[in-house]
């Protein structure tokens, strides 16, 4: 049975009884389906914690939805509003200081980071290459308030997504370094060449 993997992880355990899933990966990156298989993974066995639920946006997502087997509106099957990553809130633009912005935080924000601010139904999407406290300082992490220094104009308001947790993925491309084997193969090759002579009374080819 086909599954897709935006499919809430509420509902897994109505699907026990089922021998197969298929969670779609088509054109994602490794660390993508690392993520995905594992809390699946985790959920058939009774193993999945609220933080590990959370974890499955840290990864590509248009929003969750509950896919053909449990929408009976098929208008809601899947979020057509964005065809890329749409992450997770963890804050809004709160203040503008000269040439910052001050950002206060629903959840922890890194160097490194990778955001996206909607701003007039636009997207300024950067990686947050430098980040500062109140006093101007370059911090690493930030879990309250931080301030940021980017070109684009933006508002008090705007509020803001976090699409890629650089430490998470970092995890996630660690755990895949088992998964990747080298083995030697044996192969040979076998070439022919083939000389054609056109035959022009015939019309046909000779071999």
């Amino acid at each position: 049975m086909q599954f897709p993997a935006h499919n809430p992880l509420r509902y897994i355990q109505d699907l026990e009884e089922i021998d197969s899933l298929k969670i779609e990966g088509r054109m994602k990156v490794p660390t993508y389906v690392a993520n995905v298989v594992s809390k699946y993974r985790m959920a058939l066995d009774h193993k999945i914690t609220e933080a590990d639920k959370e974890n499955l946006k840290k990864t590509f997502n248009r929003t969750f939805t509950k896919g053909y087997l449990f929408h009976k509106d098929r208008r809601n099957i899947t979020n057509i509003s964005r065809p890329n990553h749409f992450g997770y809130e963890i804050g809004t633009i709160s203040r503008i200081e000269k040439d910052r912005y001050e950002i206060t935080l629903t959840r922890t924000l890194n160097q490194n980071d990778t955001i996206r601010i909607n701003h007039d139904n636009e997207d300024v999407n950067l990686t947050v290459a430098k980040l500062y406290n109140k006093d101007g300082d370059l911090i690493n992490t930030a879990d309250d308030v931080c301030y940021i220094k980017v070109k684009e104009k933006m508002s008090a308001g705007d509020v803001v997504y976090k699409t890629k947790d650089y430490f998470y993925h970092k995890e996630l491309e660690a755990s895949l370094e088992k998964e990747f084997k080298r083995f030697d193969l044996d192969i040979s090759e076998r070439i022919c060449i083939f000389r054609f002579k056109a035959c022009h009374r015939g019309g046909g080819l000779r071999l």
